[in-house]
């Protein structure tokens, strides 16, 4: 029985032993310079590729609008990049959509600390976030810090404006509107920062006051779509007032004295065309005249001739 005891301990013995020489051995290979670099070049080759896969993933996701999968992508993606800025910014984009607006408050940190000179585009964001938050102390310092950064753009004080409005800070929005419009060099855009203020006035109940903006803007802004707007929204004051039938009356009344004088015009221009001997151009402005008055016995027999002669 001792023997066999004996026995046992040496072969415990001999399994501990050999266990230990194998780790000191697997320790050994670890350490070694040329296993290491081989590892290393492994491990270089691999996460290429994974950057690459990480990448084109990412991509796939946001197309499909999976933000929760594109957001787990990226995360993943920014230990292994070296400019860790690029997956920031696309980061602090996609926690904003998700609202996930703690994690995007932190993106932007990191992007304020790798690119300091860009501060003012981040203080922006930042104060849109906190707006959102119903933090509006923090929201206002930052819309106060990137107007510190900026003061003399127009665009700038436009965004701070929009900012303050949605913090109910009438005044401070109505001040910034207008400095944007002082501002602005560009006069398209400047009729773009006339709506927001006719907008904002609208918003805190000063319908007069953006019922004259929105005019101004039908009657002197250059594209079309700033125009479209106004019109859009100076008739749903009108609506709500219940001015819709007293407003239309002014319009046809205008429009009807705007017709008598182009009737005029067309008449007067086309008879002189006839004179010159230029029939295409009187018989356009015939045309025209019939359009606005087919009961005028004249135009109608005019025209008649010039159709006659021009077959």
């Amino acid at each position: 029985m001792q023997k066999v005891r004996k026995i046992v301990w040496l072969i415990m013995g001999g399994i501990f032993l050999g266990s230990s020489l194998l780790v000191i051995a697997a320790e050994g290979e670890k350490v070694s310079p040329g296993t290491v670099a081989r590892d290393e070049k492994e491990l270089k080759r691999l996460e290429k590729k994974q950057v690459e896969q990480y990448r084109v993933l990412g991509k796939l996701y946001e197309t499909k609008q999976d933000w929760k999968k594109t957001i787990g992508i990226y995360e993943k993606l920014l230990p292994l990049v070296p400019d860790k800025g690029e997956i920031y910014r696309i980061l602090s984009r996609l926690y904003e959509r998700t609202k996930a607006y703690d994690k995007a408050i932190a993106a932007y940190d990191k992007l304020l600390e790798l690119y300091p000179q860009q501060r003012s585009q981040y203080y922006e964001r930042l104060s849109w976030i906190y707006t959102r938050m119903k933090d509006k102390e923090k929201a206002v310092e930052f819309a106060k810090k990137t107007l510190m950064e900026n003061p003399q753009e127009s665009r700038i004080r436009s965004q701070v404006a929009g900012i303050y409005s949605q913090n109910g800070m009438f005044e401070e929005a109505e001040k910034e509107y207008k400095k944007a419009i002082e501002l602005s060099s560009n006069i398209q855009d400047s009729y773009r920062y006339r709506l927001e203020l006719a907008r904002l006035y609208k918003k805190f109940a000063k319908s007069d006051l953006a019922e004259a903006e929105y005019k101004e803007i039908m009657a002197k802004a250059t594209d079309r779509w700033t125009k479209e707007q106004a019109q859009r929204a100076l008739f749903d004051i009108y609506r709500k007032e219940n001015r819709m039938g007293e407003v239309t009356e002014e319009y046809e009344k205008s429009l009807s004295r705007m017709e008598e004088k182009s009737l005029k015009l067309y008449k007067s221009l086309g008879a002189k065309y006839l004179r010159l001997g230029e029939d295409e151009k009187a018989l356009e402005m015939y045309k025209k005249a019939s359009a606005l008055a087919p009961q005028d016995k004249e135009v109608t027999r005019t025209l008649k001739k010039l159709e006659q002669k021009n077959k």
